[in-house]
């Protein structure tokens, strides 16, 4: 499994960029929202490393690390379970073709997918359909804690 633990970092939110995602809100708002996310699920938070890549490097871990020869919208490294140390891995490509599929905002694709994957590190999992509606009421209930005035402050102008 890929491991971005880095010694210096304490706790909070890290998120690799490169220069992938110009939609995301401060950190600040990020990281506050997480831990709102993760009390809700009755978790700590630690550290999560997000790191957003085009499909082919995600396609590349997934084919590595799961032995999936597909593409996907994200892929979470859980560490530790409470306090929550993970990195979650995010295809920028996914999160903008579904956005388009599904006629919503990227940014908003681009948070719930972010939350989609601290579900899954709360012990959520979408295998089979009635698992992916309960995740989908998850998400929108996580989506929810953001709030709207943010999702509209995102808004490109």
């Amino acid at each position: 499994m890929p491991r971005l633990k880095s010694p210096e970092i304490q706790t909070g939110v890290i998120l690799h960029l490169q220069e992938l995602v110009p939609e995301l809100p401060d950190i600040k708002i990020i990281t506050d929202w997480l831990v709102r996310i993760l009390r809700q699920e009755s978790r700590g938070l630690h550290c999560i490393f997000y790191v957003f890549l085009d499909d082919e490097s995600l396609l590349k871990i997934n084919r590595e690390h799961l032995h999936h020869n597909t593409y996907t919208d994200t892929i979470t490294f859980p560490y530790h379970d409470d306090p929550i140390e993970a990195e979650i891995y995010i295809s920028v490509d996914r999160v903008r073709a579904n956005a388009k599929e599904y006629g919503v905002p990227v940014y908003e694709e681009l948070l719930r997918v972010m939350a989609h994957g601290v579900l899954h590190l709360c012990g959520w999992s979408d295998k089979t359909e009635s698992q992916t509606l309960l995740m989908r009421k998850r998400e929108n209930a996580c989506l929810s804690f953001i709030g709207v005035h943010l999702i509209s402050s995102l808004s490109p102008s």
